[in-house]
């Protein structure tokens, strides 16, 4: 008869840990390697941002030019960065997007953590809506920020976030587990878009997101199929 001592029970619960260890292992790298084909599949599509209309309403824009390597920096794959002017009011905004099928590199990005990076100090950030020209309810982080020294210049920013062309105003839905869930065919498939519309002047940055912001969901696909 075959009797368990305390080392038959050691040995015993050090092999079923490492045996789930493994298997943990197994399925990690095999979740892995699906996410990364999934986002080598979204790399190669093609999203040209800079096609975007320059021209929107009363609203005309160039492309800002920058020394800072953005795609390098954010790992997007594509971005705009464009200064509007509105010819009739003389308001400006400045509009940024960013393309990513890499999400876990966006997060890196909110304003909290670029502006302040650029030595503007956050003054308030709280959740806020607008609502587009065509009535469209967009969800979005509303931020002021404050230069620390004089003339101290103020900087409003909204930001707002779409995955497969979903609006969000939160970065932890593409932040979580959630975003790695691979069982549902209609989750398989994702990218994430970043909005970030400011200016010196609240009105005229919310007034840029209300007349551009339709435009913009407009442009990316609510599905991306690279078959």
């Amino acid at each position: 008869m075959f009797f368990l001592s305390e080392n038959n029970y050691f040995w015993r619960g050090w092999i079923i840990s490492l045996a789930a260890l493994g298997i943990a292992g197994i399925l990690y790298r095999g979740a892995a390697a699906q996410q990364e084909a999934i986002e080598n599949q979204i790399s190669s599509i093609s999203i040209p941002l800079k096609s975007f209309p320059t021209k929107v309403n009363k609203w005309s824009g160039e492309n800002i030019e920058t020394d800072y390597p953005i795609e390098k920096a954010t790992g997007c794959n594509d971005y705009l960065f464009r200064l509007y002017k509105n010819n009739e009011t003389r308001q400006w905004a400045n509009v940024y997007v960013t393309f990513c099928s890499q999400p876990r590199k966006m997060l890196g990005h909110r304003p909290e953590v670029c502006f302040t990076a650029s030595g503007w100090e956050i003054t308030d950030h709280k959740k806020s809506y607008f609502t587009t020209t065509y009535g469209k309810k967009v969800p979005c982080v509303k931020y002021l920020f404050e230069k620390p020294v004089w003339p101290r210049d103020e900087m409003t920013v909204l930001n707002f976030y779409l995955i497969n062309g979903k609006l969000t105003d939160n970065h932890k839905d593409f932040s979580s587990l959630r975003w790695r869930r691979l069982t549902d065919p209609d989750e398989q498939i994702r990218y994430v878009t970043q909005v970030q519309i400011s200016s010196s002047n609240e009105n005229a940055a919310m007034q840029a997101a209300k007349e551009m912001t339709d435009l913009i969901v407009n442009f990316f696909p609510r599905e991306i199929n690279s078959n």
